[in-house]
């Protein structure tokens, strides 16, 4: 017996040795950890920093929720601590494009997972960019490595939540300002679960911070949850800043630190190391079934060679010895009682036992050296950090050209700096904007991105944009005064609108830069959004006083009718962004889908007046009729007015066309509008301003009459008449 045994076991020793390696290879695979301060992190593409609260000292699978643009853009580092540092994060051509995905592996290498064993407690985390626009919105540390998340990772369990610290000094950016002396509602909310961090406000600022929950007072810088009944409480923020303003912020917290059976067994069917034990156990059930109708060792034999193929060799003469019917009854217990107790432990330890989560969504980051906060439907939060290209170098400039003879060609003018106050009261820096708003405080405060019907939003700050409802829940009656939307947003959106009467009103639309020139890279696309993009759309829409510039596109809108008309007055549309090549097709107002509809548009009193490639008033391909177009300033772009689909019944008087700006091609599409049914051209006037880049100061003041067969490189005289049209 002796002897067969031990020739068994030289028969097995290949496959035991190779499992030893395997969970060698195991333990000690995943990131390298570094034994020294790490290199300081790229920083040409932006970075961000944020700190999360790890409950339990252990080993954890790093996961990030990552959007790659392109096949070759799609990876990002990562530095954690000073114990693991820049970590290439995906990186592989096989990621998909236009989406988010999750990801766990490092260098290119799906099989080279990121494991990061932590302690215990609060640690930094940076992520960099290592291609443009590459995006994350979540980060999860799961110490189940077993767990791959869907979705919005929630199916691995609920991941007790940090509240993240405050973002230079400010307000901690889950908790949603609510001024006293306003209504006080909580439009804040999270799910939370052990024990959550209260961050606490920067040494030596001046500022100091109350915790209360359920308005009792929270000592300490933590708050312990399971010692709190599951279901809803309130927390709230008293802050006192160093000007002695006081503020309170609240938010609404849903304790589960005790989920329902149904949830435990729904999370523990959908972890896939719970069918390991099952499938153990039923294969050695099955054995014990074997073994039970075996007659002799003959099939034994077979049995064995089959499970082990040709590493077990059993010499032919070998005979295993044969067992009663009641041994065999024995056996077959035996393996019944062990695989089923072996299912029902893997059942009970996956339902039952807590497994350390960490979750945090990126957009409450840090961010900085260009990495930007933009707003996308398709994030988890609607929002996502978003790495960008660095900033060109400028070229050297080129040689002068010898100068042509007899005549030189007209130099072109480059692009101004924003223009002082205009004359005649038109819109510009002194009369729109969020500074010029009634009852300006002298500054801003957080909002909710979360954007509620029939509410009025004061004097908001919304950095990297926001969105006003959703394709799948429109939102009606929402009117921002006062508000600030701002960051970069590169062939992205700042504000999409999903809804009906929507208004804003004194508002600023603001790229990431303080001042123009704008480059591309530090621009957005759309101001406002509401022809398609995202599935967005509006019905009913004004928009006045407001200041847009930086743009791609300032304000792309379809859909108006006689019952839900969109009005545009009194706003300030100039110095758009640099079309980074022809990437944009540079827009003021209009339908730049080319397949638009409107009526009952009115456009009045406005500036639209800028460099740019295509046109100020860019109603495109499309049916349009029933415009008024009144008492505008007009100037700049390809053609600085282009309204197209025959436009019957629209009315264009009192306008005023600048050649302050040289236009590329003319100041009117060559689609005749104004000769179409009911449509009026009256009163129109053509102005020639000091420093003028073309036109004939002399024909300052001149009627402005309809002519498309001219452009700016000629004369202005085509355009003039001392007569109206």
């Amino acid at each position: 017996m002796t002897m067969r045994i031990r020739s068994l076991f030289r028969s097995f020793r290949p496959l035991l040795v190779s499992i030893g390696l395997l969970l060698v290879f195991m333990i000690a695979g995943g990131a390298s950890r570094a034994s020294a301060a790490c290199s300081a992190l790229p920083t040409n593409m932006g970075t961000a920093t944020f700190t999360v609260s790890v409950p339990a000292s252990t080993t954890y699978r790093f996961w990030a929720h990552e959007y790659s643009p392109s096949t070759n853009n799609n990876g990002f580092y990562l530095q954690v601590d000073s114990a693991y540092c820049q970590i290439t994060i995906g990186n592989s051509a096989t990621i998909p494009t236009g989406q988010f995905t999750w990801l766990d592996y490092q260098n290119a290498t799906p099989s080279n997972k990121v494991n990061l064993t932590l302690s215990a407690g609060s640690h930094t985390m940076i992520v960099a960019g290592l291609d443009p626009g590459v995006g994350i919105d979540k980060i999860l540390l799961l110490s189940d490595q077993s767990c791959v998340p869907v979705g919005q990772g929630t199916n691995c369990g609920t991941a007790p939540t940090t509240i993240p610290p405050p973002i230079g000094g400010g307000t901690p950016a889950p908790i949603v300002s609510t001024m006293p002396g306003s209504s006080g509602s909580i439009s804040g909310s999270a799910v939370v679960s052990g024990v959550v961090t209260l961050p606490q406000p920067p040494a030596g600022s001046g500022v100091t911070r109350s915790y209360f929950l359920d308005g009792k007072p929270i000592s300490g810088a933590k708050l312990d949850t399971t010692k709190l009944s599951d279901g809803q409480h309130t927390l709230q923020v008293v802050q006192k800043n160093a000007n002695g303003k006081v503020q309170i912020f609240t938010q609404k917290l849903t304790v589960m630190n005790h989920p329902s059976l149904h949830a435990r067994l729904t999370h523990a069917l959908s972890r896939p190391m719970l069918y390991i034990p099952i499938a153990l156990g039923l294969i050695i059930f099955g054995l014990g079934i074997a073994w039970y109708l075996a007659r002799d060792s003959r099939l034994w034999k077979r049995i064995l060679r089959l499970i082990v193929h040709t590493p077990l060799q059993i010499p032919s003469e070998t005979v295993l010895p044969s067992y009663s019917s009641e041994a065999r009854r024995r056996v077959l217990l035996f393996t019944f009682v062990g695989s089923f107790a072996a299912i029902g432990g893997a059942f009970a330890y996956f339902v039952f036992a807590n497994s350390n989560i960490v979750s945090y969504l990126l957009s409450d980051a840090l961010v900085s050296n260009g990495a930007t906060v933009i707003s996308r439907s398709d994030a988890i939060g609607g929002k996502m950090i978003q790495f960008n290209a660095p900033s060109p170098t400028p070229s050297p400039a080129p040689a002068p050209s010898p100068t042509p003879v007899p005549t030189p060609a007209p130099t072109p003018t480059p692009a101004p700096a924003p223009p002082p106050p205009s004359s005649g009261g038109f819109p510009d820096s002194t009369n729109t904007g969020y500074r010029n708003a009634s009852g300006y405080p002298g500054s801003l405060h957080a909002c909710s991105a979360t954007i509620q019907s029939n509410t009025t939003y004061n004097f908001c700050d919304f950095p990297g944009g926001v969105f006003v409802g959703s394709a799948s829940s429109h939102v009606t009656n929402v009117t921002f005064h006062g508000c600030r939307f701002h960051g970069v947003a590169v062939n992205d959106v700042l504000v999409a609108v999903f809804g009906d009467n929507i208004t804003f009103d004194y508002d600023s639309f603001e790229p990431g830069v303080a001042t123009p020139p704008v480059p591309f890279n530090q621009s957005y696309q759309y101001g406002i959004e509401a022809d398609g993009s995202y599935n967005s759309s509006v019905q009913q829409l004004t928009v006045t006083h407001s200041d847009f510039w930086g743009f791609g596109n300032a304000i792309d809108i379809a859909g108006s009718t006689q019952a839900k008309p969109q009005v545009f007055r009194d706003n300030w549309i100039h110095d758009a962004a640099n079309d980074g090549g022809g990437i944009y097709h540079t827009d003021g107002i209009g339908t730049e889908s080319g397949s638009g509809s409107g009526s009952y548009v009115v456009l009045d009193h406005n500036t639209i007046e800028s460099p740019g490639n295509t046109n100020g008033i860019a109603f495109q391909a499309g049916h349009y009729d029933h415009f008024t177009i009144t008492n505008n300033l007009l100037g700049g772009f390809g053609y600085s007015v282009a309204l197209l689909g025959a436009a019957p019944y629209t009315t264009f008087t009192g306008n005023t066309f600048s050649t302050r700006l040289r236009v590329d091609w003319g100041p009117l599409y060559p689609d005749s509008f104004w000769i179409t049914t009911g449509s009026t051209w009256r009163n129109n006037r053509w102005k020639v301003p000091a420093g003028a880049a073309w036109g004939n100061a002399a024909h300052d003041g001149w009627y402005w009459v309809p002519n498309t067969d001219a452009n700016s490189s000629s004369s202005d005289t085509p355009f003039v008449s001392q007569s109206d049209f």
